[in-house]
Formats: C-alpha cells, sequence, structure tokens
C-alpha cells in the first residue's frame, strides 16, 4: 500500500513539474497566473521537504502528509497553466474574428468590383486569398480548441495571407503557360480549362475559381510544386574544383 501512495506522491510531482514548465513558457501572462506559478514553486519546496521527513521516518502519517501536499500541487498547477493559457486564449478568439471580418470585407470588395475586373488573374488572387484565409480560419480554430494558442502564430498568418496568394498566381501563370504531355503526340494547355474567351476577351472559368481557392488552402503544396518547376528550369550547377 506504501508503494502505492509513494507512486502517487511521485506521480502528483511529475505532472505539476510539466504543468508549471508549461505555464512558465506561455508569454503575456497574467498576474494572477505569475502569483499561481510563486505559489507552485513554494509548493514544490514543501513536498520535497515532506519527503525528505518520511524517508527518514518511513511512517504512515508523514507519507499522508507528502501526499495531501502532492494533490494540493497538483491542482494548484492545473490553475496555473489554464491562467497562463487564458491571455493567449482570447486573443486568439480575437484572431478568429479578424480573420472572419476581413474575409467577409474581401468577399464584398470581390463581389462590388466583380464586373469591373478586366483580367483574370485578379479573379484568381481573390480566391486564393479566400482559400488561404479558411486555411488560417480552421487553423487558429484548432490551436484555441487544444487551448495551445500563442501569440506567436500571429506573425506566421500575417505572412500566410500575403505569401498564398503570389505563391497560387505565380504557379497559375506558369500552368497556363506550359503544354502538358498526355498521351502520345496528345498536348493540353491548362489555359484552355481555367480561361475562357468571351467576346475577344479573357475570363475566368468555375474551373479558375475552385483552383485558386485550392492553391490558397494549401499553400504548402503550392510552393512544393513552384519547386518543382525551379529545379526543372534552374538545375543545380555542380562547381568543379579546380587547381591553380
Amino acid at each position: 500500500m506504501d508503494l502505492e501512495l509513494e507512486a502517487k506522491v511521485k506521480e502528483d510531482y511529475e505532472i505539476a513539474k510539466r504543468n508549471i514548465l508549461e505555464a512558465e513558457r506561455w508569454e503575456g501572462k497574467s498576474p494572477e497566473a505569475e502569483e499561481l506559478i510563486k505559489k507552485a514553486h513554494e509548493k514544490f519546496k514543501e513536498l520535497e521537504e515532506a519527503v525528505l521527513v518520511y524517508e527518514e521516518s518511513k511512517s504512515k502519517a508523514d507519507l499522508m502528509k507528502a501526499l495531501d501536499i502532492s494533490r494540493e500541487l497538483r491542482l494548484l498547477s492545473i490553475d496555473a497553466l489554464e491562467k497562463a493559457r487564458e491571455i493567449n486564449l482570447r486573443l486568439g478568439w480575437k484572431v478568429i474574428v479578424t480573420l472572419a471580418i476581413v474575409t467577409g470585407a474581401a468577399a464584398i470588395l470581390y463581389i462590388t468590383i466583380y464586373r469591373s475586373i478586366s483580367h483574370w488573374a485578379i479573379h484568381a488572387a481573390f480566391w486564393s486569398f479566400f482559400g488561404v484565409m479558411t486555411n488560417l480560419t480552421y487553423s487558429a480554430s484548432k490551436h484555441v480548441m487544444q487551448r495551445d494558442f500563442s501569440k506567436l502564430h500571429i506573425s506566421w498568418y500575417l505572412s500566410k495571407s500575403v505569401q498564398a496568394p503570389l505563391i497560387a498566381l505565380a504557379l497559375l501563370f506558369l500552368l497556363v503557360s506550359i503544354n502538358f504531355g498526355v498521351g502520345e503526340g496528345i498536348s493540353m494547355n491548362l489555359s484552355e480549362m481555367l480561361i475562357k474567351q468571351d467576346g475577344g476577351k479573357q475570363a475566368p472559368s468555375y474551373a479558375l475559381y475552385g483552383f485558386a481557392f485550392i492553391l490558397g488552402l494549401f499553400s504548402r503544396r503550392a510552393w512544393e510544386y513552384l519547386e518543382l518547376f525551379k529545379d526543372k528550369l534552374l538545375p543545380r550547377v555542380e562547381k568543379e574544383d579546380g587547381g591553380s
């Protein structure tokens, strides 16, 4: 029985240690969280002293005292971690709302200027932007639900919202300019699928809307395809060592 109680004390100690280490890692903690972390460190010392007393006495009373302290420490560490996450989680919800507002504003702008857009690339830029904003909203929501959202994510969201449409446009320009072999003596140009002729003008097809959205939604995969084009068009040059 004593071995089980000793194991429980050790388990509580390890759980509390992990929780406090994670709580200390979070930035922008509230004063309440800082105070709980401070109390937890004091409780660690109290537990270590109680364990030393038990190891010397081996009495059941001292073991139960250590167990009570370990339970208090575990609960205190859980509260400290929750408080440390609190501000970041509130920030996460603000980011989700901001992403929704920006996406809505872009959609209203697109609908307003739709008929006046003269080039298919502008349509593609909007739809790839909608795709990446969908991706970012999902990512932020997932981190909030998992309670591990950090303000460090915000800089990544900002860079991603700019990079993804540019990557999508670069890839689309390449794809509509290249003929792809689909069989013996047969080639296909994606521009025939993505861009239609409307009264002598180039207009986007529904396929372009969907494809641009997918490129924005999966911008990392789009970047990988650009890497493939880079390797084909600009193969790495191996330098030979030459003697003087």
